[in-house]
């Protein structure tokens, strides 16, 4: 198979041999997967195993995780996480603002009160 390299495969390099994501390389997971899925012409649906994870091919080419990140989408940096990762993180932070407005809160009640004598 010949391939001439288009802008689109440079811009594809020059992102994916950098980008590292949640401490792994998601890049290097993107430009497989892409590969797998487009130019080895898998159908929509089909599993593919890399490395520990498991991708499904979809339409055109794009592929899917339990982390969906589309290929096209990372030639930019554009990633997408899963809601649970999110809404776990969301949790967590609300969590620290609620402990920290209620530590304030005690603090001041707890406080003595000051009595100034004439």
């Amino acid at each position: 198979m010949n391939k001439t390299n288009s802008p689109h495969d440079v811009l594809q390099r020059k992102y994916f041999n950098t980008m590292v994501i949640n401490g792994e390389e998601v890049a290097v997971l993107a430009t497989i997967a892409e590969f797998k899925c487009r130019n080895e012409n898998l159908e929509t649906g089909k599993h593919v195993i890399i490395g520990p994870r498991t991708i499904v091919c979809t339409k055109s080419g794009h592929w899917s995780t339990d982390e969906p990140i589309c290929a096209d989408d990372a030639y930019f940096g554009r990633f997408v996480t899963s809601n649970q990762t999110e809404s776990s993180v969301g949790k967590v932070v609300a969590m620290v603002i609620f402990a920290v407005i209620l530590v304030a809160i005690v603090g001041v009640v707890r406080q003595p009160a000051v009595l100034q004598h004439s």
